[in-house]
């Protein structure tokens, strides 16, 4: 009775199951393995904060510096879901999508303490959860196994939008709003 309850619960929220699972890790290494990591860093901290404030920023080139960026991360995702191992680089993906927050927001709270977890949302959450959309696409498509070329353009384009809806917010959008809420920060919480 239990390995079915495992087995149906693990079967739909499996991508999440992984993605909290890397969280944890990356916030047992923040913790445990990476002595100083906080000064290793050097996000989130008070320097952080001073140079974002005082900051000019040439528009055109951080989004050509998003756009590259994303969309060699976008690439890379659609060659491996387009091959034989497409599911174990998606659990890949999304253990080191996990990793990553588990650090990040392990050291936002050891720099800023609760401050930290509010400043790690607004900084990421908006655009990520844009990126998600794309990426749930995608990974939603190959899942099916009913691949032809007609549906692949059109899943693929629809994501497309999505990546490019992210890298305009996080352009033009996520840095005002982050040296704001860095203005504001005291009043926050």
């Amino acid at each position: 009775m239990a390995g079915i309850f495992f087995r149906r619960i693990f079967g739909q929220y499996r991508y999440y199951i992984v993605i909290l699972l890397g969280a944890v890790v990356g916030s047992l290494m923040a913790n445990l393995v990476i002595d100083d990591i906080t000064d290793k860093i050097g996000m989130f901290n008070d320097d952080f904060k001073n140079a974002i404030m005082s900051v000019s920023l040439d528009k055109t080139l951080y989004l050509r510096y998003i756009l590259k960026l994303r969309l060699k991360e976008y690439i890379c995702f659609m060659l491996v879901l387009f091959t034989p191992a497409a599911i174990a680089g998606i659990y890949i993906f999304m253990l080191f999508a996990g990793i990553s927050s588990g650090l990040m927001i392990s050291v936002c709270i050891m720099n800023m303490g609760i401050k930290g977890m509010f400043i790690y949302a607004v900084c990421l959450i908006p655009q990520y959860i844009i990126y998600a959309i794309a990426v749930f696409l995608m990974v939603s498509y190959i899942e099916k196994r009913q691949i032809n070329i007609k549906k692949t353009v059109i899943v693929i384009f629809i994501s497309l939008i999505f990546l490019i809806a992210g890298i305009l917010y996080e352009a033009y959008i996520s840095p005002f709003i982050i040296r704001w809420l860095f203005e504001h920060i005291s009043y926050c919480i």
